[in-house]
């Protein structure tokens, strides 16, 4: 052992010494720089024991087993995440940390703690002298991302967890009272076989499917009989209900006077001006796809234009109706998002039916006598 192996093939033929081939028909050795001990010669594969699975990882723990800590570390991962807000104590401020940079961690008994760290790398703060590191400790993060400032609630009156990230440091350790963090054992190297062979890294896994969505369905706008806003006359009502149904759709341009722009889906808040309220009034609440909204008039009745803003998750839309019946305007008029759903004023009120189910296709046709 502890020198080459030449290996055989195929064929051959008569005569030829021991450990080699000879005569006519022979075959080309092959030579294994490996150490025949730590190898299959003939295939030149190294064959160690495969290595025992890494231990799972250790439970998320608590890092105010008893009390506050005298001391915290932290990994410094880059970036800019906040996976633990603590009900609003936790904040982090600034550009997404990379590359080397310098950390400053002043803890509220102070005491300023400087270090240079790279990415993947630990450090440690510890309090100034009063045995713990106090209410909370801010930190700011100086590298080529530019100036990070993280504040981090170490009172224990909010959760503050092994894991947790504020901004680009992660925390790693803690420790509370004497008691300290339970550290995951280290990760034993690959093995390593004589020439400097290693065993190759299975694949990872490929990454699991994302989970499926789903976007529940627009609700059908409501069965509006089509009704003069106006009652057929010049009186101009006090009030007009919107129904919000996402989208941008015009169905009544007024003349070219009515304006639509933009997109909306999703809940949203709305709000309505007019020319005599300039302040205008928006909605107390998210309005749900399919919920009302009323505008009243702070003069009685609507002015010469009504304007309307959406604001949703999914985009902003804003439109324009002309209000003071010189044009059209009807019940189920659909503006942008909006749909003309009710109205009211001195000459009378009105508003759409309930919306019905959705039809899907043609109807049926009528029964064959």
């Amino acid at each position: 052992s502890g020198g080459t192996q030449q290996c055989g093939g195929t064929g051959g033929g008569s005569g030829g010494g021991s450990g080699g081939s000879g005569g006519s028909g022979g075959v080309t050795p092959r030579v294994c720089p490996f150490n025949v001990d730590d190898v299959d010669v003939c295939n030149c594969i190294p064959q160690p024991s495969p290595p025992p699975p890494p231990p799972p990882p250790p439970p998320s723990q608590d890092a105010c087993p008893n009390g506050r800590p005298s001391s915290l570390s932290f990994v410094y991962v880059g970036g800019n995440t906040l996976t633990q807000n603590q009900e609003g104590k936790a904040t982090v401020s600034g550009g997404a940390a990379s590359g080397p940079a310098t950390i400053t961690c002043t803890p509220k008994d102070g005491g300023s703690q400087s270090r240079s760290v790279n990415i993947g790398e630990e450090f440690t703060i510890t309090s100034g002298g009063s045995g713990d590191l106090g209410t909370e400790t801010v930190c700011v993060v100086n590298s080529a991302g530019g100036t990070q400032t993280i504040e981090v609630h170490t009172s224990c009156s909010k959760l503050l967890r092994v894991g947790d990230i504020f901004g680009s440091i992660q925390v790693s350790c803690f420790i509370s009272g004497g008691r300290t963090c339970i550290r995951p054992p280290p990760v034993a190297p690959p093995p390593t076989f004589a020439g400097g062979a290693t065993c190759p890294s299975p694949p990872p896994p490929p990454p699991p499917p994302p989970p499926p969505t789903f976007t529940p369905p627009t609700p059908p706008p409501a069965q509006c009989i089509p009704t003069d806003v106006c009652l057929g006359s010049k009186t101009r009502p006090g009030a007009i209900t919107f129904r919000y149904v996402e989208g941008s759709l015009l169905t009544n341009q007024q003349d070219g006077d009515a304006e639509i722009s933009g997109f909306a889906s999703g809940p949203a808040s709305i709000c309505c001006v007019d020319g005599k309220d300039p302040t205008g009034f928006c909605s107390s609440a998210q309005v749900q796809p399919g919920g009302l909204f009323t505008f009243t008039a702070s003069g009685g009745r609507l002015d010469t234009f009504t304007s309307c803003t959406v604001q949703s998750a999914g985009g902003t839309s804003t439109m324009t109706i002309h209000s003071s019946c010189s044009k059209p305007l009807m019940l189920g008029d659909i503006f942008g998002a909006l749909q003309v759903f009710g109205f009211s004023g001195a000459g009378g009120s009105q508003q759409c039916g309930p919306a019905g189910p959705p039809v899907f296709g043609p109807p049926p046709p009528p029964p064959f006598f």
